[in-house]
C-alpha cells in the first residue's frame, strides 16, 4: 500500500519459466498483491510460479492462450473485483526495474493521470543495452502510435510497465481491445476515445538472460495495420459519435488528395519511363496541386488533434 492506495501488480506469463521466479522475487513488499496470469505456458512456467511461496500470490490459469493481451485483461478484471485501487504490469521476463515502481505509480497517486506508461527511449541505459532491432522498431512504432493513438506525447508506445487507476477501467471497452501484440497500442486507442490522462514515466530496461520475440518485419506491418483500425475507430467514435470536429474531414480529403496526387504522379512515371511519354503541363500541375492541397490538409488536421488532446497530458 502506498499513500493509502492498495497496489495490485499484474505479472502476464506465457513460457517464461527461466525468469518468472526472479521476476516474483523483485517485486517490493508495498505491494498488497501479485497477480500472475498463467497464458496456457507449454513450459515449465507453472512449475516456477507455485515456488513462490507468498500470501500475496494470486495465480489464475487460462486454458486457451488469450495473448499477452488477453493476460493483462484478465489480471485488470480480477485486480478491479479485487477491489484494488492500481494495477501496475510488470513482465514476466524479468526486462523490467521493479524497484522503479514507485516512479510509476506516483503520477496516480499525486492526481497527476490515470494512466502511466514506461518510457525507456529516454533512459541513459537504453542506447547501450536494447537490441538494435528493437530500438528501431519501437521508434518507429512510437511514431506511428501519436497519429493513431492521439497521444502526441507519448515516445515509447511498445513498453509493457504500466500503472492504471482501475477506478477507470468501466469506462473501457475491454472486450473491444485487440489480445495480442499490439494491446498497448490499441489500448492507448481505446483511452483516448474516453479522454483518460496518459503520462509518461522514465524506466531502466533490463536485458540479458530474456530472449526478444520481436521481429521488426513481421511486426510492423502487423501492428501498422491495426493502428490503421485504430485510428479510424479513433476519428470515429471521439469526433464524430462522442463529439464533433472538423478536424475529421481535414483528415479525410488530405487522405484522399495525397492518395489522388500519388496514383496521378506514379502514371506520370510510368508513362515517362515506359514509353518515353511527357505529361502535359495541366497533369504536372494537377498531381502537384492534389499532393500541397493534401498535405496541408493533414497538417492541419494533425496540429487540430495535437491541440485538442494537449489537455491529456496532465490532470494538473
Amino acid at each position: 500500500m502506498l499513500q493509502n492506495k492498495t497496489i495490485a501488480v499484474v505479472i502476464p506469463a506465457y513460457n517464461e519459466e527461466k525468469l518468472i521466479l526472479k521476476t516474483l522475487l523483485s517485486i517490493p513488499e508495498y505491494v498488497d498483491k501479485i497477480i500472475v496470469v498463467n497464458d496456457n505456458s507449454k513450459d515449465r512456467t507453472l512449475n516456477e510460479i507455485v515456488k513462490f511461496e507468498s500470501d500475496k500470490l494470486l495465480l489464475l490459469n487460462h486454458e486457451i492462450n488469450q495473448g499477452v493481451g488477453g493476460a493483462i485483461i484478465s489480471g485488470y478484471q480480477k485486480a478491479f473485483d479485487e477491489k484494488f485501487d492500481i494495477a501496475v504490469v510488470v513482465a514476466g521476463d524479468f526486462q523490467m526495474d521493479s524497484s522503479e515502481m514507485e516512479n510509476v505509480i506516483n503520477p496516480i497517486l499525486s492526481g497527476e493521470a490515470d494512466y502511466i506508461k514506461g518510457n525507456r527511449l529516454l533512459s541513459p541505459k537504453l542506447v547501450m543495452e536494447m537490441p538494435k532491432a528493437r530500438l528501431l522498431g519501437n521508434t518507429i512504432m512510437s511514431l506511428l502510435n501519436k497519429v493513431a493513438t492521439g497521444y502526441w506525447h507519448i515516445m515509447d508506445s511498445q513498453c509493457g510497465f504500466t500503472a492504471l487507476n482501475l477506478k477507470i477501467l468501466p469506462q473501457i471497452n475491454l472486450k473491444g481491445v485487440y489480445k495480442r501484440y499490439g494491446f498497448p497500442n490499441d489500448f492507448l486507442v481505446k483511452l483516448n476515445v474516453r479522454n483518460i490522462t496518459v503520462k509518461d514515466v522514465i524506466v531502466s530496461p533490463i536485458y540479458g538472460e530474456e530472449k526478444s520475440g520481436f521481429n521488426a518485419f513481421f511486426i510492423i506491418p502487423k501492428i501498422s495495420t491495426l493502428l490503421l483500425r485504430g485510428f479510424i475507430y479513433r476519428m470515429f467514435w471521439k469526433y464524430v459519435i462522442y463529439d464533433f470536429h472538423p478536424l475529421v474531414f481535414l483528415y479525410f480529403f488530405g487522405s484522399i488528395l495525397i492518395l489522388l496526387g500519388s496514383l496521378l504522379g506514379l502514371e506520370v512515371l510510368y508513362l515517362k519511363f515506359i514509353y518515353g511519354a511527357i505529361a502535359t503541363y495541366a497533369t504536372v500541375t494537377l498531381c502537384a496541386l492534389f499532393l500541397i492541397v493534401g498535405l496541408q490538409s493533414t497538417l492541419f488536421a494533425m496540429m487540430f488533434d495535437m491541440l485538442d488532446n494537449a489537455s491529456l497530458k496532465s490532470k494538473k
